[in-house]
């Protein structure tokens, strides 16, 4: 029972309820669209952390709308993830993440905590009409990420391209990555540390998910959000599901990573346009 006198102290009650809450995050009734494209996995290796190799060539990304979670109000999200090995197990790794712009505490929760590369966006969008299914992501004054999907009854091949189980009203337990650290600025230096590679465990349970067939995909150029890296090659195909999820934490820690080696693949999460790049002369 949280505490209804408002105060900047919080009491021990509060802090009891917060640690809960943040123990088991559930959502319900999100609606997603998943699209499934192949690119160059030369890329794919280059960004990727040295310890993860891509498991195919094939790229995810997700832009959904979740009308209720355990941890706040309701909001937009769209991602990247990318299907890796890890000791030849296979994981989600996810390698960046928007949110709609009224969710500055679940950025910061999903990013300084759980180690999700999550930034805060402009304006989220996903909309359907009959079978049309449109998606756009905005940020810092680009639409850097707009799609067009048509729900298809058609028998076209989709088996391999899965987030989760497709069986419906079954859980499915997804394995995912992520890379958590403590960061600071000084000495005109960024500085990583307590940097680990953690494994989070996802359950889903689908209400409905169709087959769709990618019409139009556009990824524009953006400094601080560089999904267009990730060239199109060959369209695989989509899907339009309605699921519920929940997440337990804490993660499990695999790994504990050290170097300034690191730092390239952490950097991403913080917007280099704001912190004087390219702008700023490094020789002043």
């Amino acid at each position: 029972f949280m505490s209804k006198k408002c105060s900047f102290i919080k009491t021990p009650d509060d802090l009891k309820a917060i640690n809960k809450g943040l123990s088991k995050i559930t959502t319900h009734g999100t609606e997603t669209l998943n699209l499934f494209w192949n690119t160059d996995i030369k890329i794919l290796e280059k960004i990727l952390p040295p310890q993860l190799k891509p498991a195919s060539s094939m790229v995810i990304v997700y832009v959904c709308h979740i009308p209720y979670i355990s941890l706040g109000t309701p909001y937009s999200e769209a991602g990247i993830i990318i299907p890796v090995l890890y000791n030849n197990e296979s994981y989600n790794y996810m390698l960046d993440v928007v949110l709609s712009n009224n969710q500055d505490m679940a950025m910061l929760i999903g990013r300084e905590i759980l180690g999700f590369q999550k930034k805060l966006a402009e304006k989220i969008t996903l909309h359907r009409n009959g079978d049309t299914v449109t998606v756009s992501v905005k940020r810092n004054g680009i639409n850097f990420f707009n799609a067009t999907a048509e729900i298809v009854t058609s028998n076209i091949n989709t088996n391999n391209l899965t987030t989760n189980s497709s069986s419906i009203n079954q859980p499915s337990i997804s394995k995912g990555l992520t890379i958590t650290c403590n960061f600071k600025y000084n000495c005109n230096r960024f500085l990583f540390n307590n940097i680990e590679l953690q494994e989070y465990e996802q359950e889903t349970i689908l209400a409905s998910t169709e087959k769709a067939i990618i019409t139009d995909i556009n990824l524009t150029p953006s400094l601080d959000n560089p999904w267009s890296e990730l060239k199109v090659i060959e369209p695989l195909g989509a899907q339009y599901q309605i699921t519920s999820e929940s997440y337990e934490y804490p993660p499990t820690t695999l790994e504990k990573l050290y170097g300034p080696e690191y730092y390239k693949y952490l950097l991403g999460r913080y917007d280099s346009s704001q912190m004087g790049y390219p702008y700023r002369n490094f020789n002043d």
